[in-house]
């Protein structure tokens, strides 16, 4: 049951190029928050941020800008990391993804990412 602190889609990858058992994922189905840490079906776990933590991620976002990161951002090179991030809150959207290169506020983003799951997420940059 969807609320109006929850997205309505939400989407993070986050890996190396070559190693897609290392990439992982956090996304949104049927209203639910999950944590992939393989990208496989058989090691997600549900997260259950709370409403407060929802507002507190969206304030941070708010404040950091995300909404207008570019769609892209690259830098030569086929080894290294890649990563997305498609988010549709109220009226609010991002579509933007990298590899090898991050907007300003990237490290902003990722610790309010932390703070919403709880958890520590490998960052490699």
């Amino acid at each position: 049951m969807r609320t109006d602190f929850t997205p309505r889609k939400f989407l993070v990858e986050y890996g190396p190029f070559h190693y897609p058992e290392e990439v992982f994922t956090i996304f949104l189905r049927d209203d639910l928050l999950f944590y992939s840490p393989d990208g496989s079906k058989s090691n997600e776990e549900e997260i259950s941020p709370t409403e407060e933590e929802w507002n507190c991620f969206w304030q941070e976002l708010d404040e950091l800008g995300v909404w207008d990161w570019n769609p892209t951002y690259q830098l030569c090179c086929l080894e290294g990391t890649r990563w997305k991030l498609k988010i549709v809150y109220n009226d609010l959207k991002i579509n933007s993804s990298g590899e090898n290169d991050y907007p300003d506020t990237f490290l902003g983003f990722w610790a309010a990412l932390e703070e919403l799951l709880d958890r520590d997420l490998k960052l490699d940059i």
